[in-house]
């Protein structure tokens, strides 16, 4: 009995130590601005200024955004297998709007 009460004890910590670290690792939404492109692996939002590339979790259909200027809010994911982001929301921004909304305040 003393065992399955130690063994119930360490379960309950390792689910929460686990639960702990979710809540930690959870990142804030970002608005970035860019680009949309169509590869063979799929779509990827380029930065505005070239400097970054995020493949778009595939969430939504893209593909009429190819080509234009987007702002899309989302969480980034940073993995070794490079940069996602898991898009919550997006819209189509002209060439005057990147700027507005690149100072917009990220949430």
């Amino acid at each position: 009995m003393k065992i399955h009460s130690i063994c119930r004890r360490f379960a309950m910590l390792f689910l929460m130590v686990g639960f702990l670290a979710l809540i930690g690792c959870a990142a804030a939404e970002q608005t970035i601005t860019g680009s949309v492109e169509k590869t063979d692996t799929g779509h990827f939002l380029k930065t505005s200024d070239g400097a970054n590339r995020y493949q778009l979790v595939e969430n939504q259909d893209f593909s009429a955004m190819v080509g234009k200027n987007v702002a899309i809010t989302g969480t980034l994911l940073e993995r070794s297998a490079g940069n996602y982001i898991s898009v919550t929301r997006f819209e189509v921004v002209g060439p005057g709007d990147v700027a507005k909304a690149e100072d917009a305040p990220k949430n």
